[in-house]
């Protein structure tokens, strides 16, 4: 019985694991269309959360800006990082 639970245990936190690594690589950036819409996207986050002050506006407008120029540079993978960090900044519960 407790070889059953175990076995069981470890299979359903395999698949847990594996869903959310699923998850996490399905929402990278990989193409300049998904970069300009996941720009635009971070942008209309901010738009709706106009009270997180003015150094942090100042940040979150530099981090749209390099996340802007990597997405031109077509390093995906760093403008996602950057836009995760910008969406981070303005979110709220």
């Amino acid at each position: 019985m407790k070889s059953k639970t175990i076995l069981f245990a470890s299979a359903a936190l395999f698949a847990f694991a594996v869903v959310q690594a699923s998850s996490v690589s399905a929402s990278m950036i990989s193409t300049p269309a998904q970069c300009k819409q996941a720009l635009e996207d971070a942008k209309s986050a901010r738009a709706d959360q106009p009270a997180i002050g003015d150094k942090s506006a100042k940040v979150f407008d530099s981090i749209i800006a390099f996340a802007e120029q990597r997405c031109a540079e077509k390093e995906f993978v760093y403008a996602d990082q950057l836009l995760n960090i910008a969406r981070g900044m303005v979110a709220f519960e």
